[in-house]
């Protein structure tokens, strides 16, 4: 589980089923296409900064220890949105979606299924130590 505010992941969420709903494209491959740009991003182990030139160039950076939230962050909830639709199939007795309409279904109850964290930190104790080789 991405350890990501409640109310991001909800927006987050939220953001990705209204986008879906204006191109008439399912919940499931909305979901799927989040999940597959965050894989672009972090599948090469560095985040992408910018391209350029139908992406033959690409300026990497390496994540920072104060950013809020980073890619694999995003990546992990897309998995973690992965689960809960598949958990929402299930509680709902829906076998396999048809079309684009069950999902106004399916959509309350991921939002209801997601579980609510109401506090994370992150470590920066070491942020201002030397480097020790």
């Amino acid at each position: 589980m991405a350890r990501l505010a409640a109310e991001f992941k909800r927006s987050l969420l939220r953001s990705i089923y209204v986008q879906g709903q204006a191109t008439a494209t399912p919940l499931a491959v909305a979901i799927t296409s989040f999940q597959m740009q965050g894989f672009q991003a972090v599948g090469g182990g560095r985040q992408v900064t910018a391209t350029a030139g139908a992406g033959k160039s690409h300026t990497f950076a390496v994540p920072q220890i104060w950013m809020d939230v980073t890619q694999p962050e995003l990546f992990q909830v897309a998995e973690e949105f992965q689960a809960t639709y598949q958990q929402a199939l299930t509680t709902l007795n829906i076998p396999a979606p048809t079309d684009a309409a069950q999902d106004a279904v399916i959509f309350p109850e991921m939002l209801a299924l997601l579980p609510t964290i109401t506090s994370w930190g992150k470590d920066y104790s070491t942020l201002r130590w030397p480097t020790r080789l």
